[in-house]
């Protein structure tokens, strides 16, 4: 959000935030009329932009992120087999979501319990202070995961890596905002603003919350 802002300050402009009841096809929303810029972490996905047809255009990308896993203190997890037989938080078709589970299939693990949330700050709580048979991860953005470790008592980082798609392959996430196409003019001056920004973006490479690989 101040990301945006500073976008709609270099304008002269006024905002209206809008928060959505949960991620799942956010990106959706200016298409449907509900906003003119969706932006909240979507990653440029192909199939996305499918889905969301001529009715939404997409910005280039402003960021970079990785996947992690926030854990309890004194717990790690060094790679996906470290999940089998765990109870895992993530948001429902985030990317979170496609890594784990395209991770478990290729792996061929099937008694990892998935549970879903649109509250990230309530499912790593629950991560930081659960017994033995609570949720032992919340899966999410290097970057928020980071900052909820440092926010919540009892509660690291851990395993940073790219994203995995459900063919199996490994790649880079870029993020970018989906922009309803009605609003005329919106999508190229924020591009514009994403190749300039006043409000530089953190992260990128070698900040740490990026793909490790690049690739």
């Amino acid at each position: 959000m101040e990301y945006l802002q500073s976008f709609a300050d270099q304008l002269g402009v006024t905002t209206e935030p809008v928060n959505a009841p949960e991620f799942n096809n956010i990106w959706m929303r200016p298409g449907d009329g509900e906003c003119d810029i969706a932006g909240t972490g979507i990653t440029l996905l192909d199939s996305r932009r499918e889905q969301t047809g001529a009715d939404t255009g997409w910005t280039t990308k402003y960021y970079n992120v990785a996947r992690s896993f926030a854990v309890r203190t004194g717990s790690t997890v060094d790679g996906i087999k470290d999940l089998a037989g765990k109870t895992v938080i993530v948001t429902k078709n985030s990317t979170a979501d496609i890594d784990l589970t395209s991770r478990l299939a290729k792996a061929g693990i099937s008694n990892t319990t998935i549970e879903y949330t649109d509250n990230e700050a309530d499912a790593a709580q629950r991560v930081a202070q659960a017994g033995p048979d609570g949720p032992y991860a919340y899966g999410g953005g290097a970057g928020s995961v980071e900052a909820l470790a440092k926010e919540i008592p009892n509660l690291t980082t851990t395993w940073i890596h790219c994203m995995m798609h459900p063919d199996g392959t490994v790649s880079a996430e870029p993020f970018g905002f989906a922009v309803r196409a009605q609003s005329t003019g919106v999508l190229e001056t924020l591009n514009a603003f994403i190749e300039n920004p006043d409000n530089r973006y953190p992260g990128g490479p070698g900040s740490g919350v990026d793909c490790p690989t690049g690739e």
